[in-house]
Order: structure tokens, then C-alpha cells, then sequence
């Protein structure tokens, strides 16, 4: 395995349970405690019992005028807003089946958002990343954005349009492109958002990417990028663009390429209820190819429909299925 400090490397998922450093005054931190005190009707009080700490700290630290001992104040803070903040767990509502893949991202998107970080997660096609995000935004409507890249909204305006029109609910009228970023970035602020989904962002082109580090820095919200690998060749950028200010900012990575076995037993259990282990090692083994839980989806969906006919099920029947595949 590369040094955890290289982009190309797997973060693991411990990286998310390390501490964060306390050091210096946030003005994030402040935000996000009123933030929480008017979402879930808590009090200066409540915070401060908690923590075991003067109410009048905790106020005048949310004031910014607290003068004793900082670091210590922020530390009991962040610890109470990481036990507290969480990102709502995914569930199987509305059809979503949470799998390894959505597990990871669901990971990334708490890091994200809690440390106002950005992330890149890649997968090839088929990992379930749209899904996954659009239950992400069903859960956690308050204070995550979601936008989908797509080749026919590469220029400038065209990216400010969708951003605005995404944590807004309408577009600009008749702005520049420097007012656009301004209200966007206003917006974000003002509306406290922690997390902003950047879904097919293999579609984002490089001044994206500057556009979005831009927002993070100036916001100071989280970005998790959802995609293929061909999202770090458009973060290299044209010819004597630098790399490193946009890569520099990556406090998560994940790269998943495999589809786990447990994933497809779990799909099956619920398309396919009973199916053999003979059958399922099938459908595993073509998961691994072109669309990968996608295709597993496929497979299980017709052999499901064929079973309702009285066609008994076997390997035979799922290797003719996957014949009419385009894999």
C-alpha cells in the first residue's frame, strides 16, 4: 500500500474517526453550534451542561469574545458536535439497498461535511454513487447540495446556473459571472450549507474544479466528488495548470473497484429470494465486468421474472440471461 499522503492510495475508514486539531479560533465552529442550538431547539445551556462546562463560555464563545483557555473550549466542542452531528444513516426506505459501495460514501460524505473537507470517491460505472447521493440529499435536505456534471454544462456560467439554481430553487438574472460566484458563495453561508455533492464529476472540467475550491475556501463547505477515474485526469488540467492546489485540498479518498460477494447475496435476497450459491457465484463473477452491481441487478431482475413464469432457476438459465447482456 502507497503512503497514506498520496492521492493515488485508499484512504482507510480510520481515517475518519482522527482527531481534529483545536488550535486556532473558528468562526466555522461558532456557526455550526448555532446552527445546531435552532435546528434541534437545544440551548446554550444544554450544550454547556453536556461538556460540563459555564453556560457563559459556551455563549461568549459563540459571541467570540471567550478569553480563556481556547483550544480546551473548542476541543469539548467539536467532541459534542461529533456526537451530536451526524449524518442520518442509510436505510432500505424507498427501495435504496445500502451495499459496501454506499456504506464508503455515506463515510465520506460525514467526513466532509463535519470537517468542511474535500473528498474523492471513484468507482467504475454501476456502483450505485447517484443513488446513493440522491438518498444522501433525501436525508440531510437543510444543509447538502446536490449537483450531477454533465458534458453539456461544462462552460462558467453554466456551472454557477446549476449550483444557484441547486441551493436556491431558481436561477440568476442577468448577472456576471463574478456576481454569480459572489451570490452563490453568500448563499452557502447564509444558509449554513455543510456538504456539496458533486455527482459524474468525471464531467467536471478543470475550472470546476477551481470553482470548487474556491467555494470551499470562501464557504467553507465540504465537497465530496462522486466518479470514475477519469476525475484525476481532469483535475490535472491543461498544460502548465497546477495539480497540486486543487489535490492539496483531497482530505479523503477512496477508490472501490471490486464488488463484494456479501453485496451480492444481499441483492439476491432481496430480488431473488432462495437462489443457489452455485447461482449467485454466476452473478458475482459477471458483477466484476462492465456495470458491475448494475449488471448484477440485470441478471437477478430477469431471472426473478422468469422465475415467477415456473422457469426453474440454475446456472444455465443465468449464463443464457447474460448472453443478451451488452457486458
Amino acid at each position: 500500500m502507497q503512503p497514506a499522503n498520496s492521492l493515488e492510495t485508499e484512504t482507510t475508514p480510520s481515517i475518519i474517526s482522527q482527531g481534529i486539531d483545536a488550535n486556532q479560533y473558528s468562526g466555522d465552529l461558532r456557526d455550526r453550534l448555532t446552527d445546531f442550538i435552532i435546528k434541534h431547539r437545544s440551548s446554550v445551556n444544554d450544550i454547556a451542561t453536556e461538556i460540563n462546562r459555564k453556560p457563559s463560555s459556551v455563549a461568549a464563545y459563540i459571541r467570540g469574545t471567550f478569553r480563556g483557555d481556547n483550544a480546551k473550549l473548542e476541543a469539548h466542542l467539536r467532541d459534542f458536535l461529533k456526537k451530536h452531528e451526524k449524518i442520518e444513516a442509510p436505510s432500505t426506505e424507498s427501495g435504496f439497498l445500502p451495499l459496501s459501495a454506499s456504506q464508503i460514501i455515506w463515510e465520506a460524505a460525514l467526513f466532509c461535511a463535519e470537517r468542511r473537507e474535500m473528498g474523492v470517491f471513484i468507482t467504475p460505472a454501476g456502483f450505485s454513487k447517484t443513488r446513493t447521493a440522491q438518498e444522501l440529499l433525501k436525508k440531510n435536505k437543510s444543509d447538502f447540495a446536490l449537483i450531477t456534471a454533465a458534458v453539456d454544462r461544462q462552460s462558467l456560467g453554466a456551472l454557477f446556473d446549476m449550483i444557484y439554481q441547486q441551493i436556491n430553487g431558481c436561477g440568476f438574472w442577468n448577472l456576471s459571472n463574478a456576481e454569480k460566484k459572489e451570490a452563490i458563495i453568500d448563499r452557502l453561508k447564509s444558509r449554513q450549507f455543510r456538504l456539496l455533492l458533486v455527482d459524474e464529476a468525471q464531467f467536471t472540467p478543470w475550472i470546476g474544479f477551481e470553482i470548487m475550491k474556491d467555494l470551499h475556501d470562501q464557504a467553507g463547505i465540504g465537497v465530496l466528488y462522486l466518479g470514475t477515474e477519469r476525475i484525476l485526469d481532469e483535475m490535472r488540467g491543461r498544460k502548465g495548470h497546477s495539480w497540486d492546489q486543487i489535490t492539496s485540498r483531497i482530505g479523503i479518498y477512496r477508490k472501490l473497484e471490486i464488488v463484494e460477494r456479501r453485496d451480492i447475496e444481499k441483492l439476491a435476497s432481496q430480488i431473488l429470494p432462495g437462489i443457489s450459491k452455485s447461482c449467485t457465484n454466476i452473478v458475482h463473477e459477471f458483477a466484476q465486468g462492465p456495470g458491475k452491481l448494475r449488471t448484477a441487478v440485470k441478471i437477478l431482475s430477469r431471472a426473478a421474472d422468469l422465475h415467477g413464469r415456473g422457469t426453474e432457476i440454475n446456472p444455465t438459465v443465468l449464463r443464457e440471461i447474460t448472453s443478451m447482456l451488452l457486458i
